[in-house]
């Protein structure tokens, strides 16, 4: 009994034992099989870490140059607008002022005029703006580039024909110019505004002589006109100083 007792915990012991050695076994096996994975996975990098290298490194540099070329995208649109804008708005602005200068001279020629009213001299009459002979035959002149009335100086410089052959209504506008005296008054109207000058001096000059027709400091107004009459030989000049500025009645 003793004997059959022995034996069977010599047996129970011996299964125990085989027990724990499968599962020490199959431990080790793990943990051979996970050693074995490391091992596994460092010696695939080792052998491609120049390749993950490269793509990581291709990566970056594809990265900068789509930023950079997207934002060189944007700056050449950016760059197209402002231009088409600036473009726009130049053209809106020469627009605008072509419209502020034909308005200008629009209002010029439909508000400038000139009275003279002597015993020996009559003139009522709209000025336009001009200088050549063709501009002459249509009216009394004001010459380009010559000073507005104003109170802050400047020279208004007037011509007309004397004589011109033909019947035109403006021919012989200033023939009796010479009329004028010393003291007599001139009246432009220019806009809404009456401005008096009070002839001061004539003059007879040779025909290529500008200098009387000419900027001045202060407001002055020239009177020119061909000498003698039926002539174009010379020049008979007046000048005028402005005195007074009225209102338009």
């Amino acid at each position: 009994m003793d004997s059959a007792r022995r034996r069977k915990c010599v047996n129970n012991r011996q299964r125990k034992i085989e027990v724990v050695k499968q599962d020490l076994a199959y431990k080790q096996g793990a943990l051979d099989k996970k050693l074995l994975s490391r091992v596994n996975f460092k010696a695939f990098i080792l052998k491609y870490k120049f390749v993950f290298v490269g793509l990581l490194v291709f990566g970056i540099v594809a990265g900068v140059v789509l930023v950079v070329l997207n934002k060189k995208s944007d700056n050449i649109f950016y760059t197209e607008e402002i231009k088409k804008t600036i473009e726009e708005s130049e053209s809106d602005a020469d627009m605008v002022n072509e419209q502020i200068i034909d308005d200008s001279l629009k209002k010029k020629r439909e508000s400038f005029h000139i009275f003279i009213d002597t015993k020996d001299f009559h003139i009522d009459n709209d000025i336009i703006e001009g200088g050549s002979d063709k501009d002459l035959n249509n009216g009394i002149i004001h010459q380009s580039g010559s000073a507005f009335p104003s109170k802050y100086g400047g020279n208004v410089v007037i011509t007309g024909h004397r004589w011109y052959p033909g019947d035109g209504e403006f021919s012989k506008i200033f023939l009796d110019l010479d009329k004028l005296k010393k003291g007599d008054e001139v009246i432009l109207t220019y806009g809404d505004k009456k401005y008096k000058y009070i002839v001061e001096s004539s003059v007879i000059v040779p025909e290529n002589e500008n200098d009387l027709l000419g900027s001045t400091r202060e407001s002055y107004l020239t009177l020119y006109t061909c000498h003698p009459k039926y002539t174009s030989d010379k020049r008979l000049v007046y000048r005028a100083k402005l005195t007074s500025i009225e209102d338009k009645s």
